[in-house]
């Protein structure tokens, strides 16, 4: 999970960020060190993971909007029919 997960900066340091590069940096380099074969080289085991990694934070960014905003307007849906019950 390392290796694909998305390096967020919400409410961390760079510091912290730096790290979680790193760490994933390092997944990458084992799990394609790791899985290499002579038909699967290493270089495409590291753009497979990245490729994944790309699209973890591509569903974040859109896919996550989305849920809160639909999740707002339930609230406020809900709120409406309890006060109009009243």
């Amino acid at each position: 999970m390392t290796a694909t997960r998305e390096v967020s900066p919400d409410g961390k340091s760079r510091g912290q960020i730096r790290q979680e590069i790193k760490e994933k940096e390092r997944a990458v380099k084992y799990l394609s060190e790791r899985y290499a074969t002579s038909s699967l080289p290493k270089e495409d085991i590291e753009t497979l993971l990245y490729s994944i990694g790309d699209n973890n934070s591509y569903l974040t960014f859109n896919r996550d909007p989305v849920r809160v905003t639909t999740h707002t307007r339930h609230t406020r849906h809900t709120m409406l029919m309890a006060l109009l019950r009243l």
